[in-house]
């Protein structure tokens, strides 16, 4: 097993409360408010979460279509939610894509607890679990999504979860701590295949979230 990856060190700073004037919180903040990344237990694995907060704010965004303050709408619309761009996952609608990666971050939290990850290609053709997702309305979907994240962040604050030996479905073996960082490395890649299908499906306003990453 090669050695494990170094991320930048964070300077950790507890998230002040909002005020109740403040209307543009952002959903990381409000996260942040509730699962600081002070109770993670060390610096690798806070950077790697400050990672999958950035990205996840920017897959939220393009999933909670609204308009911005100059009435442009901002995000995946409705009637383009279940517009897919062709016959593998990279072609998929935004709905399977949001269903994916749900679904692949609570099997990622399940690992975590049980040393085992499952091959989420078979879950999502067989599981009785993905299939309550697909039936689920677009706000359902999105509160599924930040529940997903949430359990994530809570198996990655034991550090016994980060030190398990977690076997995979393709035969080999990682740790937690691995783990959490290959759910970074998801996140970055679903952002950007969400932003290039969405682009190839056309009118889709990128959000300010995405701009400041990817431009």
């Amino acid at each position: 097993m090669g050695s494990t990856p170094t991320l930048p060190t964070l300077i950790m700073t507890e998230p002040k409360p909002p005020e109740s004037t403040n209307t543009n919180v952002s959903w990381k903040d409000t996260f942040l408010l509730e699962h600081p990344l002070s109770r993670l237990p060390n610096d690798e694995v806070r950077g790697a979460f400050s990672v999958i907060l950035e990205n996840g704010q920017g897959v939220r965004d393009y999933y909670s279509a609204r308009y911005d303050k100059d009435g442009k709408e901002v995000g995946i619309p409705d009637e383009k939610f279940d517009v897919g761009i062709g016959k593998d996952q990279l072609g998929d609608s935004p709905r399977k894509q949001l269903i994916h990666e749900i679904g692949n971050t609570r099997l990622r939290a399940e690992s975590l607890r049980t040393g085992v990850l499952k091959n989420w290609r078979y879950q999502e053709s067989h599981s009785e679990e993905f299939t309550k997702l697909s039936q689920m309305s677009r706000s359902e979907l999105i509160r599924e999504l930040d529940a997903s994240i949430a359990g994530l962040y809570e198996a990655a604050k034991s550090k016994e979860n980060l030190d398990r030996k977690i076997s995979l479905p393709f035969g080999k073996e990682t740790t937690g701590q691995i783990s959490i960082f290959r759910a970074m490395q998801h996140k970055i890649l679903h952002l950007g295949i969400l932003i290039a299908s969405s682009d190839c499906i056309g009118d889709v306003e990128r959000p300010d979230s995405v701009k400041e990453i990817w431009g």
